[in-house]
């Protein structure tokens, strides 16, 4: 039937996202660790900062980000 094959469609399409997104994210993934890895290994000369001041710095750059994400969905529901 059409609606049985739209909806087997529908699921691909899904599918093919679903993996397009895990391999965006993993690749950024690896790019932020080599980003860490670089920062921290440049910076030890210059600052007395250790793994987890160095970490917390950058982490810092995320909270407006996901600001704007708790925002846009008016805070989500929880559990």
């Amino acid at each position: 039937s059409i609606e049985g094959e739209s909806t087997r469609t529908i699921r691909r399409v899904q599918h093919a996202i679903g993996i397009m997104a895990v391999l965006v994210e993993v690749t950024l993934s690896g790019f932020a660790s080599i980003y860490f890895e670089k920062v921290v290994k440049a910076d030890s000369s210059l600052n007395n900062m250790n793994i987890w001041e160095r970490n917390f710095q950058l982490a810092i750059g995320s909270v407006p980000i996901y600001m704007i994400f708790i925002v846009a969905e008016q805070g989500g529901s929880a559990g």
